[in-house]
């Protein structure tokens, strides 16, 4: 593909996310706006006209956001070109994240920024049973296989470095694991509910998902609960 055809591409990307979220910006901001000229710039002040990437990194950012929030396609902004690719990643993590279960979520988190974490507001996670995997693994050597006992005391702090990880998170749906019958699974979601109310200081909406209907939560209510030692939803 030609530099021609495929800078020809990203353009017509970037006008794709750029016209409904322009739309969202005037609404937003006040812009003085001049009277059309009535020639086409030629010579040098063609060269000269504004583009996106000349206006101010707050506006952008505005873009930036107003296209995540907005366009079915978000993620295909990144690959319009490199700096935009950069500057449009932090707006990515200001919309609602869902995991289908809590390892997509760990390995989301060790791939991200620390600081565009800080910046997640809302989570969808699905809590499912430990991965035993290593434990049937017979190319280990048996010493140095972790018991069952271990894989879950270590998943546990996985879920703990997790909800550090975001700070400022305010909404929460937690996915109930499918049938509670291991001791050890049901110990485990014990576990997390007991963490989710002291790791996360600015939780407001804490809702639970279970296969018939989702339940919301007084989250001040829930937070004095857990903190008294009594940390699991009751049914």
């Amino acid at each position: 593909m030609s530099l021609e055809v495929r800078h020809h591409k990203h353009l017509t990307t970037l006008r794709s996310f750029l016209t409904p979220a322009l739309h969202t910006l005037r609404t937003t901001f006040t812009f003085t706006s001049t009277p059309p000229s009535t020639s086409t710039p030629t010579g040098p002040a063609a060269h000269n006209r504004p583009t996106f990437l000349s206006l101010p990194p707050e506006i952008r950012q505005a873009i930036y956001e107003a296209i995540v929030h907005t366009h079915p396609t978000r993620t295909a902004i990144l690959l319009t070109s490199r700096q935009i690719s950069m500057e449009a990643q932090p707006a990515l993590y200001t919309t609602p994240v869902v995991f289908r279960s809590q390892h997509h979520l760990f390995s989301w988190l060790a791939r991200s920024n620390p600081r565009h974490l800080r910046r997640v507001r809302s989570l969808r996670l699905a809590i499912t049973d430990v991965d035993i995997s290593r434990l049937l693994d017979d190319r280990a050597p048996p010493a140095s296989r972790p018991s069952l006992a271990e894989l879950y005391a270590e998943e546990i702090c996985r879920f703990d470095d997790a909800l550090r990880a975001l700070p400022n998170l305010v909404a929460l749906t937690v996915v109930e694991p499918r049938g509670l019958h291991s001791k050890l699974l049901r110990e485990l979601y014990k576990r997390v509910l007991q963490l989710i109310p002291r790791r996360l200081p600015r939780l407001r909406e804490l809702a639970f998902a279970g296969e018939a209907r989702t339940a919301r939560c007084d989250v001040g209510c829930y937070r004095k609960l857990a903190m008294c030692g009594g940390g699991q939803r009751r049914r």
